[in-house]
């Protein structure tokens, strides 16, 4: 079986990218840090809209972090599954990571092999639509407290940049 991609439109990614963003504002109002969102976790519902599923992981049954999603850098730099400083940044990472996915059509993972570090520089190619690339590069900082979204307008801040 071939896979198919889909052809991806500025205003599909934003559309997209609101959505989550929305559904990530009213999981923090609730208290919910997702650590390891990752694409397993969005789903695209026939009217065209955002879903978002998180499964709950029991503390000493489960492994506090999906691997894959940590490997493929969906989950934020220096997070080990343990309790290591929890903070809704993690959750604007992983929305970097997916709108990197929708919007260059390769995950983060690829073009970063070797992971990412405080040194790095994120691969954005210039075709990258100009309304985009600075979001991308604000959601996915090293540095968890200059990540757009960490501060105390949290998904205000990350709104209006979408």
């Amino acid at each position: 079986m071939t896979k198919r991609r889909m052809n991806l439109n500025g205003d599909k990614v934003r559309k997209w990218a609101a959505q989550i963003l929305i559904a990530l504002e009213g999981l923090h109002a609730n208290g919910v840090i997702c650590r390891d969102l990752n694409p397993n976790n969005v789903l695209l519902a026939d009217n065209g809209l955002i879903k978002l599923t998180y499964f709950y992981r029991y503390p000493n049954i489960d492994p506090p972090l999906n691997i894959q999603a940590k490997e493929k850098l969906y989950v934020a730099p220096k997070v080990d599954g343990t309790n290591c400083n929890v903070s809704f940044a993690f959750n604007w990472w992983s929305l970097g990571a997916i709108l990197y996915e929708l919007t260059m059509l390769q995950t983060l993972h690829s073009n970063h092999l070797a992971g990412i570090n405080s040194h790095t520089v994120l691969y954005v190619p210039e075709r990258i639509c100009v309304e985009i690339r600075p979001l991308l590069v604000e959601l996915l900082r090293y540095n968890p407290n200059e990540r757009l979204g960490f501060g105390i307008s949290r998904a205000n801040d990350v709104k209006a940049q979408t």
